[in-house]
């Protein structure tokens, strides 16, 4: 006998317009739950939906019609046309519309939060993990207590790189403190490296790739 295909979910078959419709209730007060089940809508569609719905629009219709034809254009003139040469194009669009870019992104070091969670790298791990340094035995046998050294921790995929001062010796172990990043307090907003208390671990010498010098004393 003929066999009949039923959809396992009601993804997708909700109509344009009553999603429209469940928006509207909610940006009026109403919670997407309550609307959700009101109109029988599955509630993370129309969650994604508001969401999409609240995005800025960057260009007009004039202006995204007027970039379009112009993609279109020189796609039949060049057999084709790069994505990343599509986006500069809007850029150049956008520039010349004086038409806002986004904000630019922090960069890393200077963390949203007040302070970090692990240890401070001391740069990118990449540069240890290929350098012909790290292959090689580091001479850090005239190693003092209050020297500042590199120390690896190496895990399943990667070797991770921090900043520790020496705490104590014991045969071949190690114990040291770490320094941890916390956001500037001057106007310049560059990172400050302080201790933490109990912030301290222990590690064979031969993890120690190098012996750094003495930060010098402000004033």
């Amino acid at each position: 006998m003929p066999r009949t295909y039923r959809r396992k979910t009601s993804w997708g078959s909700t109509p344009l317009e009553e999603i429209e419709r469940a928006a509207s209730e909610v940006k009026g007060g109403k919670s997407i739950r309550s609307v959700a089940k009101e109109r029988q809508i599955d509630r993370s569609t129309l969650r994604r939906y508001i969401k999409r719905g609240t995005h800025r629009r960057v260009f007009s219709e004039e202006v995204e019609k007027e970039l379009a034809e112009h993609i279109k254009k020189l796609a039949e003139q060049f057999h084709g046309i790069s994505p990343k040469k599509c986006r500069e194009l809007a850029l150049e669009l956008a520039g010349r519309n004086n038409i806002v870019g986004n904000k630019p992104r922090q960069k890393l070091q200077e963390s949203s939060s007040e302070e970090s969670d692990v240890p401070i790298p001391f740069e990118d791990t990449s540069e240890y993990e290929s350098s012909s340094d790290e292959r090689s035995e580091p001479d850090v046998s005239d190693l003092v207590v209050g020297d500042f050294v590199i120390v690896r921790f190496a895990s399943k995929s990667r070797s991770h790189h921090y900043i520790g001062l020496v705490d104590s010796f014991a045969d071949n172990e190690v114990s040291a403190r770490f320094l941890r990043r916390i956001r500037g307090i001057t106007s310049s907003k560059k990172p400050t490296f302080v201790f933490k208390e109990n912030d301290e671990a222990s590690f064979p010498r031969k993890d120690v790739l190098k012996k750094l010098p003495q930060p010098q004393q402000a004033g």
